[in-house]
């Protein structure tokens, strides 16, 4: 979770009561994930869309 300073704490307590909060939350952490295995595996954004047009094309 990122952390905030003093001026946006009340907007942050306010929004971390809504879904969408988490939900998003949840979305960014597994973006990282995907991100981080791509770049330990040196796969780089290029290639996945090579791939995904290779794999539309089949």
């Amino acid at each position: 979770m990122a952390k905030v300073g003093s001026r946006f704490k009340k907007i942050f307590e306010e929004a971390q009561q809504h879904p969408a909060y988490w939900m998003e939350d949840l979305r960014l952490q597994f973006l990282e994930g995907i991100s981080a295995i791509m770049e330990s595996q040196g796969i780089t954004k290029r290639n996945l869309r090579i791939e995904w047009r290779f794999l539309k094309l089949t």
